[in-house]
């Protein structure tokens, strides 16, 4: 057998052959200097064996290490620490781990600034801290046929309302008698008894992909005077985990295809490597006529997040001198020499989708807070999805499926609430599917095995 290196890789020498063959050599060394020396004893048993044993041990640790060298250049291998190494060599490194970050809504009396670093948590005890300082003011009373965008309150009767359906309200007078309230076009939700409040942005004091989901943080951990409530009207925008291995394994597969200039799979490694980028597709046009909307040999690019001249710029560096670019953002890139390129790309649109979960359950094996816990789950499965791919049922279902007690679980999805089919949602390739646990209804009944 051939040790080291050779066409199919590297084969390290073991112990007992790199022993046998040195002491074949030295015998025969010996012998032809003197016959009597062909018959010496190299066994353990003797000191002059425990030298060779000895020597060829270290000779053996030296063929390890040789092959620990060369599986360093193998990313399929390699350990992580070794693949950081190797990935390194190209210019990408280990993505850290960040944060879940989430929109706070705070209650209380009119002119009282909650400082910044102050903290909120929710029943399981996760805090989240404000980015910021921020002053509670009292809102402006409804008026009518006024037109209201998502988030605005207002003040009623001491209660604090909260636009979640923009629109036009009615014509009539205070509508403000329960929780939901339809007022026009308008929809409200009824968020606390206070005379004031204030938005402000907040963070997880634990890094990683914690799902707060709307509504579920409401203890104050620092408590203030004139400080009263808290809520958090929306889900957490999920941080991540520091990256596996896996990830970072295919985050260097995808920066070696940037070598290929103008190719998609160098174009989207490079705007998935900017900041606060959550997805990003490129459509590539071949051919010498339009095809869904994109010109003939041009590209789309389709990004979720990110900053858009950072984006553009991406584009420009990465994606070639494509004939056409599609896009509803338009962005001018300047070149090193002066010239001026307009780069253009979308954001997709995006097409909320409401699940009703009806699922069946092992009352004794089913864990406490299934709901919870699957409103996480189905959140964490979004941020896997891509513009363009369709809903189905069946994967929202298989989700449910993973918690330990579930035996039998229906998803039935639509556009609107209340949906009743579980028939696939088409997403167009401009178009993304977004899910919110405020859109997600889980129906609970507890059967025998």
């Amino acid at each position: 057998m051939t040790f080291g290196l050779d066409s199919t890789g590297f084969t390290p020498a073991p112990y007992a052959q790199i022993r046998e063959q040195f002491v074949t050599q030295f015998v025969a060394s010996l012998a032809a200097l003197d016959s009597r020396h062909s018959q010496i004893d190299t066994s353990d048993a003797q000191k002059l064996g425990k030298l060779i044993s000895l020597y060829c041990a270290w000779l053996a640790q030296a063929w390890e290490q040789l092959q620990a060298i060369y599986l360093t250049f193998d990313p399929d291998s390699n350990n992580y620490d070794q693949l950081v190494r190797l990935a390194a060599l190209t210019g990408t490194t280990p993505r850290d781990a960040l944060p879940s970050e989430v929109t706070l809504l705070l209650l209380g009396d009119a002119g009282v600034t909650v400082p910044v670093a102050s903290r909120v948590r929710d029943v399981a005890k996760r805090q989240v801290e404000t980015l910021a300082a921020a002053t509670l003011a009292a809102p402006s009373a409804r008026t009518a046929n006024t037109v209201y965008a998502i988030d605005d309150l207002v003040i009623a009767s001491g209660a604090i309302y909260r636009c979640d359906g923009a629109g036009t309200t009615s014509a009539g007078g205070d509508p403000f008698t329960g929780i939901d309230v339809i007022d026009g076009s308008v929809s409200w939700r009824y968020v606390g008894e206070s005379a004031a409040a204030a938005y402000v942005e907040a963070q997880a004091v634990e890094v990683g992909a914690l799902a707060f989901l709307a509504g579920s943080l409401t203890d104050i951990a620092t408590p203030l005077a004139g400080w009263s409530g808290v809520t958090n009207p929306r889900d957490a925008d999920l941080g991540r985990a520091a990256e596996s291995y896996e990830s970072l394994h295919l985050r260097r597969e995808l920066d070696l295809a940037r070598s290929a200039e103008g190719s998609p799979d160098a174009l989207r490694a490079a705007i998935l490597d900017l900041d606060n980028v959550r997805g990003c597709s490129v459509l590539v046009n071949r051919t010498s006529a339009t095809v869904d909307g994109v010109p003939a040999h041009g590209v789309h690019v389709l990004v979720r997040g990110g900053d858009e001249i950072e984006i553009a710029q991406a584009i420009y560096d990465n994606g070639g001198l494509a004939p056409a670019y599609a896009g509803s953002t338009a962005v001018t890139i300047t070149s090193t020499e002066g010239n001026e390129y307009t780069i253009r790309f979308s954001r997709p649109t995006e097409i909320p989708i409401y699940v009703t979960y009806d699922l069946e359950v092992d009352a004794i094996e089913v864990q406490d807070g299934l709901s919870a816990e699957l409103l996480a789950a189905v959140l964490t499965w979004e941020t896997t999805r891509k513009s363009g791919q369709n809903v189905r049922s069946s994967a929202l279902a298989a989700l449910a499926h993973k918690f330990p007690g579930v035996l039998g679980a229906v998803a039935k999805i639509g556009t609107s609430a209340s949906p009743s089919a579980t028939t696939a949602i088409a997403v167009d390739v401009d178009e993304i599917a977004t899910f919110d646990s405020t859109r997600i209804v889980v129906n609970i009944t507890e059967v025998t095995p």
